[in-house]
């Protein structure tokens, strides 16, 4: 049974390119990482929208620009077959 005074944790996934990472996305994480247990960001894999930064670019500026959140973790997502995956690259 469980403690009626235990919370689930909030989280929330912010999906995007991130090509690169600008003032008004890390405004809007800045804001929401005092509002939420964890933020995913989930960055596209999207090479037919031919980004200006490749995969490992974006992350690692991604990274950087939001290291001084510890609730927000930065990973890659795709989509296979319909069907989207979201994890470490």
């Amino acid at each position: 049974m469980t403690n009626l005074n235990q919370r689930l944790p909030l989280r929330a996934i912010y999906a995007g390119t991130f090509d690169p990472i600008t003032q008004g996305h890390e405004e809007l994480l800045r804001r929401a990482a005092g509002l939420y247990d964890e933020i995913i960001i989930a960055i596209a894999d999207s090479k037919s929208k031919k980004p200006l930064f490749d995969l490992d670019e974006r992350l690692a500026m991604t990274r950087e620009a939001l290291a001084a959140y510890p609730n927000v973790r930065v990973e890659v997502f795709r989509i296979h077959d319909g069907r989207v995956d979201v994890g470490e690259n």
